[in-house]
């Protein structure tokens, strides 16, 4: 397992690595970026698992306790290319340490479905653990439509969306569910815009809508970023900010909403200078089981 920067989580662990793309939130994928830079003469679309790192979860297992650990942050648990034994034998380790939070975050809720169906028998005796929580990927309204119901017949203690990078508005409304008020919705959402290279911006309503969603749901929602593009109000107030203002015009783009045809714009200066201030607040919460 190693330490990471990853603000709602405490460590990644990743017994697969290498993935393929599926949607358009995969085209900056960030862990290609990283498999572009260390991996060598091994491309980011060679999915390989590794075995070897089981032992990983268990030594040490008292370091782990009370953490969050993000499963394959380099890869996709349920890429078609990975065994479902070899799946199982994942969850049979998350058995070991109860104390210990582990996050799977797939954009194939299809396989996850498919794989739990048919280890039914195997798992049985384990699913759903408490200390096992199950979220996809969802860019926009399309790829939310098409995952979330199917996130929503895998048997999790939380479920939970990352609807990073978020590339539209997405309506939540028919699927979130606190955790205390039934066991069959979305009980987390993550939202965030697009960093690195060729960033996409994002616009301030579509985060905003959701942030109210959760809210009137009592659901929990955690900003995690603006990404490389922000407005200017909110660059304003993050208390780090160094930028130049003399340079701005070169940093400027406009984006349009498509519900209200509302221009806005946008600021391309950076993730550490646009922070994560939604509206003069941080929203960084967690579902409580």
């Amino acid at each position: 397992m190693n330490k990471t920067t990853i603000e709602w989580t405490d460590y990644t662990w990743n017994p697969v690595t290498g993935c393929t793309k599926v949607s358009q939130g995969c085209k900056n994928c960030y862990a290609e970026t990283i498999a572009n830079r260390f991996w060598g003469d091994r491309k980011f679309t060679d999915v390989m698992t590794h075995p070897e790192r089981f032992d990983q979860i268990r030594m040490n297992d008292k370091k782990w306790d009370g953490k969050k650990v993000f499963v394959c942050s380099m890869s996709d648990l349920f890429h078609p290319h990975v065994p479902f034994n070899f799946i199982a034998d994942v969850f049979r380790e998350f058995w070991y340490l109860p104390n210990t939070t582990f996050q799977i975050l797939t954009k194939r809720p299809d396989i996850a479905l498919d794989f739990f169906q048919s280890k039914a028998n195997d798992l049985r005796f384990i699913m759903p653990m408490d200390n096992v929580w199950i979220g996809t990927s969802c860019e926009d309204q399309a790829t939310a439509n098409e995952r979330i119901p199917l996130l929503l017949q895998i048997p999790a203690a939380v479920r939970f969306l990352s609807c990073e990078p978020l590339l539209g508005p997405i309506d939540l409304s028919a699927y979130l569910s606190p955790l205390e008020g039934g066991k069959g919705g979305v009980h987390w959402v993550i939202a965030g815009g697009e960093s690195g290279h060729g960033a996409r911006p994002m616009h301030p309503d579509w985060v905003r809508s959701l942030r109210d969603q959760c809210a009137s749901a009592n659901v929990p929602f955690f900003f995690k970023q603006w990404g490389e593009w922000a407005t200017w109000t909110d660059v304003a107030e993050n208390s780090e900010t160094t930028f130049d203002l003399d340079k701005i015009d070169k940093y400027k783009c406009t984006v349009i909403d498509e519900e209200s045809k509302h221009p806005i714009l946008l600021y391309k200066v950076g993730k550490k200078i646009s922070g994560n201030t939604l509206d003069g607040k941080q929203h960084l919460e967690f579902p409580k089981l």
